[in-house]
């Protein structure tokens, strides 16, 4: 893969999802490795099909800045169809010709849970909510957990070979193997790796907004494009424990998870991630 010290104006690989599976922790690892050169915006969602090629390349140009290292985004949106646009052929037609699509998986059950978790402690979801209600009224839940059905438009638009997919459980078990794996498809060095990045999914404590304006400043498109890659990761947390306050993470009773785990639809997801777990973009430690 080819490398500039110029403006990029498309990503060298995407991270594509799944949403509650490592996307962050995966972002977080590589961000780590020198010959990588990834802002602090993980998701800008920058494929957008309302936007011109011209337009879109620009926004990858700003997002990228000057750098000579590998670039990439990690925007979960493009793996939640049908709640958002297809854009893998975008992504084909944006991307360079060895460009790289990596797709993170989890056992289908544990992503639903996180994602349940998670809802409850944004405010999006009431913290007694019942699970055959809930999977019945919202069907991201499920859509978004079948793998199959995700990666298959990117698969056709790129390629068996230019696709890569990672178990979330190969992820947070072996750090250091997968990071060497993901480098020889990327072109970037073997390194030395200590394993210990591990973000969001597995938090003791989750941020819960405490005021409107901590809320109208989280969502507000000039600060999440432009400050806060500025001021960096310091910086966004301190203020973070200002204007957030912490409360614990949310728990799924265990009388919910059987509910959960004995849903009619999730033999049939446990079915697809068993498929995807054999195809042969998988990468195993």
């Amino acid at each position: 893969m080819r490398h500039g010290s110029n403006r990029k104006s498309a990503p060298d690989f995407l991270i594509i999802g799944a949403m509650k599976c490592g996307t962050t922790t995966l972002y977080d690892l590589l961000a780590s490795h020198p010959d990588f050169a990834l802002p602090a915006l993980k998701e800008p969602r920058l494929l957008r099909p309302e936007w011109s090629d011209g337009k879109i390349r620009q926004e990858y140009s700003l997002h990228f800045g000057q750098s000579d290292g590998i670039c990439g985004e990690a925007s979960t949106y493009y793996a939640m169809m049908p709640h958002f646009p297809d854009v893998s052929r975008l992504g084909a037609r944006i991307m360079n010709r060895d460009g790289q699509i990596i797709y993170i998986v989890r056992d289908p059950i544990e992503r639903i849970r996180s994602h349940l978790l998670h809802d409850v402690s944004v405010g999006r979801l009431s913290p007694d909510f019942g699970i055959g209600e809930v999977l019945t009224r919202d069907s991201r839940y499920i859509a978004w957990s079948h793998y199959t059905r995700q990666l298959a438009p990117w698969i056709s638009a790129f390629g068996d070979e230019r696709c890569t997919i990672v178990d979330f459980t190969q992820l947070t078990a072996h750090q250091g193997k997968v990071l060497s794996r993901l480098c020889a498809i990327l072109g970037a060095a073997d390194v030395k790796h200590d394993s210990g990045v591990h973000s969001n999914a597995q938090d003791e404590l989750v941020a819960r907004l405490d005021n409107p304006f901590a809320e109208a400043l989280r969502r507000n498109r000039l600060y999440r494009k432009f400050l806060k890659p500025v001021l960096g990761g310091r910086v966004t947390r301190s203020l973070k424990r200002l204007l957030y306050r912490r409360t614990q993470r949310a728990e799924l009773d265990e009388q919910r998870y059987e509910r959960l785990k004995r849903h009619p639809l999730m033999q049939e997801l446990q079915e697809d991630y068993a498929e995807i777990l054999r195809h042969p973009s998988m990468i195993w430690s």
